[in-house]
């Protein structure tokens, strides 16, 4: 079964064009995501994010360790959130706060 099949029959109710947020491996091609998902937001890969050892996570490669050690907590507390309201408070706080004082900066 295909990735997409595979999801929508773990989560019943939900349409492909429902999909803002996918959880799996960042070694899934983009595009491809996006033929399964067309209106996905962000996909996130916890383990290579966050819970890998410091060497192997993306936050401690693009930003440096000691910031993904400041932000680690911040996007574990993102991924465990229960509501949106808790996922935002969990990330753009902490993001925004980085941002001004300058120690990591986004282009969007």
């Amino acid at each position: 079964a295909s990735p997409c099949r595979s999801t929508l029959e773990m989560t019943p109710g939900r349409t492909k064009e429902s999909i803002k947020l996918g959880f799996g491996d960042l070694f899934f091609e983009p595009h491809r995501v996006k033929e399964w998902f067309p209106n996905i937001l962000m996909m996130i890969d916890a383990y290579h994010l966050i819970h890998a050892r410091n060497n192997q996570s993306i936050l401690a490669k693009e930003f440096g360790p000691v910031v993904w050690s400041d932000l680690k907590i911040h996007f574990v507390n993102a991924l465990e959130a229960n509501t949106e309201v808790e996922f935002l408070v969990s990330v753009v706080f902490p993001i925004t706060s980085f941002c001004s004082k300058g120690k990591i900066s986004l282009a969007l």
